[in-house]
């Protein structure tokens, strides 16, 4: 991705302190893990959310096939977004 973009972008390695530390920091945040259709898991809670800047914008590309974010929920094409704690979803 950063090769192709040919931009300064941050990526990691799944460590949940990098990952808290990157999210207070972040304007953008997609989560496209995919998860087990048989259990439904939380990659990132809702208090971790609550500390991000207001205005930052998460996507949860992994929204049918389990939550990234805790305060992630399917929408619609008539109403695509929504805020919570201050953070586009």
């Amino acid at each position: 991705l950063k090769s192709h973009l040919k931009e300064n972008i941050f990526t990691s390695v799944l460590q949940t302190s990098v990952l808290r530390n990157a999210l207070i920091k972040a304007d953008v945040v997609i989560g496209a893990m995919w998860f087990d259709e048989s259990r439904q898991q939380v990659l990132i809670n809702e208090d971790w959310i609550k500390m991000m800047k207001k205005g930052s914008v998460i996507i949860d590309v992994s929204i049918d096939r389990g939550y990234c974010f805790e305060t992630s929920h399917m929408t619609n094409h008539g109403k695509p977004t929504f805020i919570k704690h201050g953070v586009i979803h």
